[in-house]
């Protein structure tokens, strides 16, 4: 089993129903889509919630890195085989300012992954704009490529019927919450024949 983590604290604070309906009123009439500095109503409560994220006045979160992880888990013997940071602070810095460090740190990160029966894991998921395939045995990265906006989507995987050949295809259309480049991309990539 492959699991992504995110090791970022979220402020919830409660906001009355009433206040979250006028909020939400006065967002539609501006013709306003979803956005996380509007409480989000909650069905059959008396309030709404207001997400945010714990982070310092730099925009950057209060805990140690690595923020984001992907891991191996062995479903028989339930161990963890490996464990290691994804993504990198290449499209982060405070205030949201893009430094270009490709720090592989471990990011923050929405979004799943998919394993090939080859062996292979391919994950976007993080804040910066990368598609990234992994060792399913080891954890090692093999391979990465730019996306033009945040990969927050989970990727899949076809093969052609015609040519027999292997496709691993994400959506990149970023991320609010994550502050992640947004965008309205569909990108594939051909996997080698061999």
């Amino acid at each position: 089993m492959l699991v992504n983590s995110m090791h970022y604290g979220t402020i919830t604070q409660p906001v009355p129903r009433s206040e979250t309906d006028r909020r939400l009123g006065l967002s539609r009439k501006d013709n306003y889509s979803h956005s996380f500095a509007l409480p989000q109503p909650q069905l059959g409560r008396p309030w709404g919630v207001l997400l945010s994220g714990l982070e310092s006045p730099l925009q950057a979160p209060w805990n140690k890195p690595p923020f984001g992880e992907l891991h191996a888990i062995d479903l028989t013997t339930k161990a963890l085989l490996w464990s290691r940071p994804i993504g990198s602070a290449r499209d982060t810095g405070p205030f949201n300012t893009a430094f270009g460090l490709p720090l592989e740190m471990g990011m923050p990160n929405f979004g799943g992954s998919i394993a090939t029966a080859f062996g292979l894991v391919f994950i976007g998921a993080t804040h910066d704009k990368t598609f990234r395939a992994f060792d399913n045995n080891s954890g090692k990265q093999l391979w990465q490529s730019r996306l033009p906006a945040g990969g927050q989507a989970n990727p899949m995987t076809y093969r052609s019927p015609r040519s027999g050949q292997q496709f691993a295809i994400i959506s990149a259309g970023g991320h609010a919450l994550l502050r992640s480049q947004l965008g309205n991309a569909v990108v594939a990539y051909a996997l080698p024949k061999d």
